[in-house]
């Protein structure tokens, strides 16, 4: 069957949009004073009984987990095969190699063992296929971390869950793997939909896509967030963009401000309200807490050092709010006469200055002791 013209040239133009990124990594400045940064670190204690069992609950619900993820756990390697040994000798789990990927999957007696649990994520042979489980269990143990419920037997139905007040008090998350079938039985329409799944609790709802190489969003999501919307009983317009590191969460910036020039895709700014990168780095927790409590925190910092008795305008960032950034930027450059600041965190600072050096934008933050102060006050 011959390609259709159009077809070649939506082809031929999506290659010549990848090249240009490729280019892109290559040849952009845009990371002076820009620090790697710390590891991220999981709060939850990851040693003793439980764990053995949370790395069999890890492989249920991701299909496969990377023989690495002791890096995301903050576990010694040694440590890790431990207990993997252990669901070796209980004929639970066994390794899978080909194509430089190695992974751990449920063995056949596991499988009929955990007819209860039983996996809803098909390990099919696709590199693509194997690539994204590899990077769900990633997610799931980033997450699992942060202290958020991302096992689908400990978390409740999605269904009308935004509604649910017992649900709402702790924050879950739900893997797309999950969320397709529950809520459309036309999955095909939204096979191709980028996102991992939904982040929701404390009445806060966010589509999470994680994505550390550039890529194509397709018109899916937005018929993925919709369904997702009605399945849960509320509209969900936020989405979380989870990179490893700051380096992905500069260029992902770049590509986002000059969306048009690198992708023939769907905008994100067009599908969400607001479109937020997070970095799976010693900063999560804070970012996280933060997250849930930004219009809070906002309104205490502005008391504290009364920031409504300066003339100039100010705005907060105390999240990386992708289109708010933008936003500020080209104000800045469209009105330069006016006097604007922007306040924001400790870890956001190198970010947010590499970004408005060009403009009359001042940046302020937050001494670390005094951040961490505000961060401590919302354990309280």
């Amino acid at each position: 069957m011959k390609m259709s013209k159009s077809k070649k040239r939506r082809q031929k133009n999506m290659g010549r949009l990848r090249r240009k990124r490729a280019l892109a990594y290559q040849n952009l400045r845009i990371f002076d004073g820009i620090d790697p940064r710390k590891n991220f670190v999981p709060t939850k204690s990851v040693y003793g009984k439980d764990m053995k069992n949370t790395l069999l609950m890890m492989i249920i619900n991701s299909g496969e987990i990377p023989t690495d993820l002791y890096e995301l756990l903050n576990i010694p390697e040694g440590t890790f095969r431990a207990y993997v040994s252990d669901l070796y000798a209980d004929d639970l789990a066994r390794i899978k190699i080909n194509d430089r990927i190695h992974t751990y999957l449920l063995t056949s007696h596991a499988k009929r063992m955990m007819k209860d649990y039983r996996p809803f994520i098909r390990t099919p042979n696709s590199v693509t296929s194997r690539k994204r489980h590899i990077r769900l269990a990633r997610l799931n143990a980033y997450f699992w971390g942060l202290g958020v419920s991302v096992f689908r037997h400990q978390n409740p139905s999605a269904e009308n869950i935004a509604i649910n007040i017992k649900a709402q008090q702790k924050l879950r998350f739900y893997n797309s793997y999950y969320l397709k079938p529950a809520v459309t039985e036309h999955t095909e329409n939204i096979r191709r939909s980028k996102s991992f799944g939904l982040l929701t609790g404390l009445n806060k709802h966010f589509m999470v896509f994680y994505e550390p190489e550039d890529t194509e969003f397709y018109y899916e999501e937005d018929l993925f967030k919709i369904t997702v919307s009605r399945y849960i009983g509320t509209e969900v317009k936020d989405m979380l963009l989870i990179l490893d590191s700051v380096f992905q969460a500069m260029f992902w910036l770049h590509f986002l401000f000059n969306f048009n020039e690198y992708f023939s895709g769907e905008s994100p700014i067009r599908l969400f309200e607001k479109v937020r990168i997070f970095v799976m780095d010693e900063y999560a927790q804070s970012a996280l807490y933060v997250l849930l409590n930004e219009e809070k925190l906002e309104k205490q910092i502005a008391e504290d050092y009364n920031l409504d008795a300066y003339n100039e305008r100010y705005d907060f960032l105390l999240t990386l709010n992708v289109y708010k950034l933008y936003y500020l930027i080209a104000h800045a450059k469209n009105n330069p006469e006016e006097s604007m600041s922007i306040i924001t965190t400790p870890y956001l600072m190198d970010i947010v200055n590499a970004w408005v050096k060009d403009t009359q934008i001042n940046v302020y933050y937050l001494r670390k002791d005094d951040w961490d102060k505000y961060i401590d006050l919302l354990f309280q």
